[in-house]
């Protein structure tokens, strides 16, 4: 299991999760029932960090097979795939990615939680694509935590650093464009 997470003006969130099995997934015996997503409330802008043990349902938003743990712009199965993607709607509570230290006044700093509380909770038998009948992964309900590092952690790119000026820090951290060039001016984006 891979969280896919994405940057949202609000915050970074797992976005959906990629679930591999051994062969490729039969896409047509699946449905937004065939797995629930489960994941802390915690939201490190109002939430005390007692939050993060606290879990809900995520809203399934739609669910394809693609040949790599990311979800496909058309939100289709591809042609074959060993992975099932199940999106997840990013209005939900859950999923932030985010934790603040336990901190005193203006002394806080946040962090990406490298420990995601997500489990993945698979109802329905899952099926090989090209072998009739052959089940990849038994249908439960059974509960499974991320077992891998997740991907397109963007807030991961960014660069920390601290301007000093009259004995006062100030922490700022910045993200480079793609394909920067160090001799050409560039915008400040908020």
């Amino acid at each position: 299991m891979t969280a896919i997470t994405k940057v949202y003006t609000f915050g970074q969130k797992v976005s959906a999760v990629a679930i591999e099995y051994q062969d490729d997934v039969d896409p047509g015996a699946l449905n937004r029932g065939t797995f629930t997503v489960s994941d802390s409330i915690y939201n490190f802008r109002f939430s005390p960090l007692e939050d993060l043990s606290k879990r809900a349902d995520r809203t399934v938003t739609r669910i394809h097979t693609n040949d790599e743990p990311a979800i496909d712009p058309r939100g289709r199965s591809s042609e074959r795939g060993r992975y099932i993607i199940v999106g997840l709607d990013p209005g939900d509570p859950g999923g932030n990615t985010i934790i603040r230290s336990k901190c005193s006044g203006n002394l806080c700093s946040e962090r990406i939680n490298p420990d995601l509380p997500t489990e993945v909770i698979q109802h329905e038998n899952i099926y090989a694509r090209h072998r009739r009948g052959k089940i990849l992964g038994a249908g439960g309900p059974a509960r499974y935590p991320l077992t891998t590092k997740p991907v397109d952690v963007l807030a991961d790119e960014f660069q920390h650093e601290r301007f000093e000026h009259s004995g006062m820090t100030v922490p700022y951290a910045f993200r480079l464009p793609e394909h920067y060039k160090p001799w050409r001016e560039y915008p400040l984006r908020r």
